[in-house]
């Protein structure tokens, strides 16, 4: 098989495999919607509910987006200047993954579009890792800045 032959297959494969994955993320969704279904139906939004749900959605989409922020600024860190903008994309779009059985196919994506993009995998496999830990860090000290009630403490295991 010619060079030129099999990287096309590969490109080929690559491209099924990513509508694969993004076909069975949406295929799960649609599964847990469907069998909730008559629950959800059960819910009554008050007049304002809308308004605190589409406020709820807003609230979640700019945190993703920090999350991904923070995630540029490991990369960055590690050397790898990809760019915000581009740190932001790929995390927004490997989120939907997380929907997947097994819940670490948002980060295999991750650490292969670091990979694509140029970065070692010791980079991108350190970036992936940190990011959520840095997220715990930061919430345990909001959490703690934070508490009313003296008398809860936070117990690490």
């Amino acid at each position: 098989m010619t060079g030129e032959k099999y990287d096309r297959q590969k490109q080929l494969a690559k491209q099924f495999l990513r509508w694969a994955i993004w076909g069975a993320a949406l295929f799960f969704i649609v599964h847990t919607l469907i069998a909730y279904w008559p629950e959800i139906r059960q819910l009554e939004l008050r007049a304002n509910g809308w308004q605190w749900l589409a406020l709820g959605c807003a609230i979640t989409l700019v945190a993703h987006c920090w999350a991904g922020w923070v995630w540029h600024w490991l990369l960055q860190d590690w050397g790898l200047a990809l760019g915000g903008i581009w740190a932001v994309r790929v995390y927004l779009l490997t989120n939907v993954a997380k929907y997947l059985p097994g819940n670490v196919w948002h980060f295999v994506g991750r650490v292969r579009a670091v990979q694509q993009a140029g970065g070692a995998l010791g980079q991108s496999v350190a970036s992936v890792v940190a990011e959520p830990l840095v997220m715990a860090v930061a919430a345990l000290g909001v959490g703690t800045a934070f508490r009313t009630d003296p008398s809860i403490t936070v117990i690490f295991i």
